[in-house]
C-alpha cells in the first residue's frame, strides 16, 4: 500500500519539475526556433508537448484493496437495523399484552378462525344468561347496533343502558347453554326454566365479522322453540335424544325432578300429565301436533313413539321415578 501511494508522489513530482523547467526555458526555444523558421518551431513545441509524462491513473476512492469483504458488510447492515427489529417486537409484544389485561379496549380478540370454546363465544353466552346488555351491546358488530334494538329481548330503545330479558318469562339463568362453531357462525342452544319446573331449549345462531384483528357478532336468528312440530326440527335442537343432555331430567336435573313430583302430587292435571309416558314426553320437550306410542320392552324398558302431524317421528327413552312420573332421558 505504501509503496503505491510512493508511486503516485514520485510520478507527480516528476512532472512538476519537467513543466517548471519547461516554463522556464520556452522563451529561449521560441528565440532560437525564430531563426529556425515556423516549422521547425511547431516541432519544437510537438517534441516538447508529448514529452510530458502521462497523467496517473484516476484513483479511486476508497481503494478497492482496502474495501471491506461483502461477509462485514452484511454484518453491519444487521447491526444497523437491529434496533428497528428490537422496537417492533417489544411494540407487538407490549400490545398483546394489553389486549389480554384489558380486553374492554378492544372488543373481544380471538386468533384465528371462531370456536366454540374461543372467547367471543363464551362472552357472548355468558352476557346473554347473564342479561348483561350493556357487555352484549359491546360484542355486537358496530355496523348493526341499530338490528340490536330490535332484538326481541331488548327492552331499551337506542341510546339507553340496554336491558335485556322476556318479562315474567323463562331465561336460561346460571349459563347453562353449548355452542356449536362452523367457520363464522356459531349456533348457541340454552337451557331455558321459568319458576314451573320447565325447561325449553332455545336456540340462536350468531354470525361472526372481524375488524382489526377483533371479532363482533351479530345475531342472525333467534327461536325460543316453544312448539316442536317435526323430527326435523327435534333433533336440530336436541339431537337424536335428549339422553345425557341437559334436557335429561333423569341425569342431569334432578333439582327439577323432585319438583315435578312435588308438582304431580298436587295438581291433579300435572298429575295426569306426567304419570302418563307419552303425555309427559310430549310436555316436558315441548313437542306439539302430533301423538305419542308407548311401547314396552320385555325388560321393562319403556320407549315412546312420537309421530309428528307431518308424518315424520321419533323415539325416546323414558325414566318412572320412584313417584311414579316418567320423565325422558332413561
Amino acid at each position: 500500500m505504501l509503496s503505491f501511494y510512493a508511486s503516485l508522489m514520485d510520478t507527480e513530482d516528476r512532472r512538476g519539475r519537467f513543466e517548471k523547467l519547461y516554463r522556464e526555458n520556452r522563451g529561449r526555444m521560441l528565440s532560437a526556433a525564430a531563426s529556425k523558421g515556423e516549422n521547425e518551431l511547431l516541432e519544437v513545441e510537438m517534441n516538447h508537448t508529448h514529452a510530458l509524462p502521462p497523467a496517473p491513473p484516476a484513483v479511486e476512492w476508497p481503494p478497492a484493496a482496502v474495501c471491506a469483504p461483502a461477509g462485514s458488510r452484511r454484518v453491519r447492515w444487521l447491526f444497523s437495523i437491529t434496533p428497528v427489529l428490537i422496537f417492533v417486537l417489544t411494540f407487538t409484544v407490549a400490545a398483546t399484552m394489553y389486549r389480554q389485561l384489558y380486553p374492554a379496549h378492544y372488543g373481544v380478540s380471538l386468533p384465528g378462525a371462531v370456536s366454540a370454546s374461543s372467547q367471543p363465544v363464551t362472552a357472548w353466552a355468558e352476557a346473554f344468561c347473564a342479561r348483561d346488555g350493556q357487555a352484549l351491546l359491546d360484542l355486537y358488530d358496530p355496523e348493526a347496533r341499530d338490528d340490536f334494538y330490535r332484538l326481541e329481548y331488548v327492552w331499551s330503545l337506542p341510546g339507553e343502558t340496554p336491558v335485556i330479558g322476556l318479562p315474567d318469562g323463562p331465561w336460561p339463568e346460571g349459563g347453562r347453554c353449548s355452542a356449536v362453531t362452523e367457520g363464522d357462525r356459531t349456533v348457541i342452544t340454552y337451557w331455558a326454566e321459568k319458576d314451573e319446573p320447565h325447561l325449553w331449549a332455545w336456540t340462536q345462531v350468531v354470525r361472526w365479522r372481524e375488524e382489526n384483528g377483533t371479532y363482533y357478532g351479530r345475531q342472525e336468528s333467534f327461536s325460543r322453540n316453544e312448539c316442536v312440530i317435526s323430527a326435523a326440527q327435534y333433533e336440530e335442537i336436541y339431537g337424536k335424544t335428549v339422553s345425557g343432555t341437559p334436557m335429561d331430567y333423569r341425569t342431569n336435573q334432578e333439582g327439577l325432578w323432585r319438583e315435578l313430583e312435588i308438582l304431580a302430587g298436587e295438581n291433579e292435571i300435572f298429575q295426569r300429565i306426567l304419570t302418563d309416558p307419552a303425555l309427559s314426553l310430549e310436555y316436558l320437550l315441548n313437542l306439539f301436533g302430533g301423538e305419542g306410542t308407548v311401547i314396552e320392552d320385555p325388560d321393562g324398558r319403556v320407549t315412546v313413539c312420537y309421530r309428528f302431524s307431518d308424518g315424520s317421528q321419533i323415539s325416546q327413552a323414558m325414566f318412572r321415578t320412584a313417584n311414579g312420573i316418567w320423565l325422558p332421558g332413561g
